[in-house]
């Protein structure tokens, strides 16, 4: 099964045996022409047993077998030159045994038609060869250097950053070559659009708390208010009705859920600060943040949103919310060279990314800390980067990551480094480019 978006007038076209009705070629390449797969056997979607639909006239099928075979002899019929492929290897692809046509073909069709040429060849793929692709290694032009320099002007995200640091060549088809995974129609609800409201809700519910002391009242108000608050939000991209029922439905009780154990966790971190003498104040929601970096005579912008940023006594929190699990291995930067590459401090690099920028833009005056409230992990409270074991963000932490953050950049600019797959193959497991690169 393959899905293809082509001109239908014009070129190659791939289509299923089907969609080829009433239509005449000149040149034909018939694929997976298996027992099996044309025609397609004796499966059949029903409970009524061959016998009962056989008694009472109903389609079985051998008359799914006769529409096949008239597809089959309809679309040869003014075809000049025809290529007909099957498998000879007895596997899931098709059992090595070819089409019953096939063979109808080859000791019926010369007997009719004298002039007609049929010719047998067998092809042998070296697997092992298949399997060690050649390398893609795509150097910098002048007009791939213009593309960079123009995103340096409009300003680089933690997000594009981090996809550099994991693969060099999926920055490339993502910045340069401007592809982009097909987008769909979402039927139920997707965790990035779960994502999104979340965070818009939050933002709705905090906004008119920015500045003031979060008291517990404020927060069992906004726990009361969450479910109302959602469904609002929900129903930006989904139909009021489309929410009451199956996974929709599910999703936004699940959502709401995540909600009311994030403000409960508030509430009881608030009572224990309460009982020391200090409280949490909410400084900033979704607040972006520029900041610049000089990289061979080019003024370079780094940008990126953070979700909140508040103050517990004289610590500044710079706080990212997540829908999915965050493990502490990603949060624990046991050396700065670590975040050059790899995706398992993605994450790191992403916060640690927020807090120079937010330095960049203010002159804290205590502890700056940076970390992630993981809803489905809530109990943990929130997770802080570490570097060696310290999630106090010092002057000297911030101005190593910068270091680090103008190598990545160094790189990115430099003419002779080419754009070239990763190495760690974890990384191409969801990777949209992964058909493409063959790794």
């Amino acid at each position: 099964n393959l899905t293809f978006y082509g001109e239908p007038v014009s070129g190659l076209q791939v289509m299923g045996m089907l969609e080829t009705r009433t239509l005449d070629f000149e040149n034909i390449i018939l694929l997976s022409a298996n027992e099996g797969i044309l025609p397609s056997g004796k499966t059949q979607n029903s409970f009524i047993p061959y016998d009962v639909k056989r008694v009472f006239g109903l389609p079985t099928y051998s008359e799914k077998d006769s529409i096949f075979a008239y597809h089959f002899y309809r679309l040869l019929q003014r075809a000049k030159n025809i290529e007909i492929l099957y498998n000879t290897e007895s596997d899931s692809l098709g059992g090595g045994e070819k089409s019953r046509f096939l063979s109808q073909l080859l000791y019926e069709f010369p007997q009719l038609n004298k002039i007609s040429r049929i010719k047998e060849q067998f092809l042998e793929v070296n697997i092992e060869a298949l399997k060690a692709p050649s390398p893609i290694i795509i150097k910098k032009t002048d007009e791939i250097s213009e593309v960079i320099q123009q995103k340096g002007r409009s300003g680089y995200s933690p997000t594009l950053l981090n996809i550099y640091r994991n693969c060099s060549l999926k920055f490339y088809f993502q910045l340069i070559g401007n592809l982009r995974e097909t987008e769909e129609v979402e039927e139920t609800i997707g965790a990035d659009t779960l994502g999104n409201v979340i965070h818009k809700t939050l933002e709705d519910q905090y906004t008119p708390y920015v500045d003031k002391d979060l008291t517990e009242p404020d927060l069992k108000n906004m726990k009361k208010q969450a479910g109302e608050k959602l469904r609002q939000h929900f129903e930006s991209y989904y139909p009021p009705d489309d929410l009451d029922y199956g996974k929709n439905l599910l999703t936004l009780k699940v959502a709401h859920k995540f909600l009311n154990n994030f403000y409960e966790k508030e509430m009881l971190v608030r009572k224990l600060l309460f009982a020391e003498g200090k409280a949490i104040v909410i400084r900033q929601l979704e607040q972006e943040f520029v900041s610049t970096i000089t990289i061979r005579s080019e003024i370079v912008k780094i940008k990126g949103k953070i979700d909140r940023i508040d103050t517990v006594d004289n610590t500044v929190r710079i706080i990212d919310y997540k829908t999915g699990k965050t493990e502490e291995k990603e949060l624990n930067v046991k050396e700065f060279e670590l975040l050059k590459h790899g995706q398992t401090l993605n994450k790191s690099f992403q916060l640690l990314t927020y807090a120079w920028l937010y330095t960049k833009n203010n002159k804290p005056t205590g502890n700056l800390q940076s970390g992630i409230f993981s809803l489905r992990q809530i109990s943990s409270g929130l997770k802080t980067v570490k570097i060696n074991e310290s999630d106090t963000l010092t002057p000297v932490v911030l101005n190593n990551f910068e270091t680090i953050m103008k190598n990545i950049l160094e790189d990115i600019y430099d003419p002779a480094t080419p754009f070239t797959q990763t190495n760690d193959e974890k990384t191409c497991v969801y990777c949209d480019f992964k058909t493409i690169c063959s790794k």
